[in-house]
């Protein structure tokens, strides 16, 4: 059952980043920061020095794991808000452990791609539509985590964690 749930929750968040990026328009990045975005720069077919935009934010970093007894004493807002910050960092770590299993912050030559004008402007498309459906699932759970059992978030803060804490500890095998 907990390979079940895993290969859903895997192939969810797979399709969700995948789905933004390829289904994205101009209208969904409108509010997405353009700070981290670079756009419309020409780019020679072998960029010389390393972008500052990565797949991979460097706030997706778990800074403390929890127990179940300190998640019973929180409140419903509290855990919500440490549910969506754990999808969060899923939502960016996910779909690039193959490439490393730390890739927080890292650049595309850190990871091994080549900073081709193709993979800059991978890169770019793919942020824009990571930030946007990130925005968007972040006030869709706002509004949704709430209304389930308190249990069953506590349960669901614990999976992800341990997730994250899997991915952590094979980065430390390599």
């Amino acid at each position: 059952m907990k390979k079940l749930v895993l290969g859903l929750l895997l192939s969810s968040f797979c399709i969700s980043v995948s789905f933004g990026q390829n289904g994205s328009d101009s209208s969904n990045t409108s509010s997405v920061s353009n700070s981290a975005i670079v756009e419309d720069i020409e780019i020679p077919s072998e960029v010389k020095k390393p972008i500052n935009v990565t797949y991979v934010s460097k706030t997706a970093v778990l800074e403390k794991f929890h127990n179940e007894v300190e998640l019973e004493k929180l409140g419903k807002l509290e855990l919500t808000q440490l549910y969506i910050d754990r999808v969060t960092i899923l939502t960016e770590i996910m779909p690039y452990i193959a490439l490393s299993t730390h890739a927080a912050g890292e650049n595309l030559k850190n990871l091994g791609v080549p900073e081709t004008k193709a993979n800059v402007s991978d890169l770019q498309k793919e942020v824009k539509s990571k930030e946007a459906y990130i925005e968007n699932i972040h006030v869709t759970l706002n509004d949704v985590i709430p209304y389930s059992d308190t249990d069953k978030i506590i349960w669901s803060i614990l999976f992800m964690e341990d997730i994250i804490h899997r991915v952590e500890a094979q980065k430390k095998t390599y």
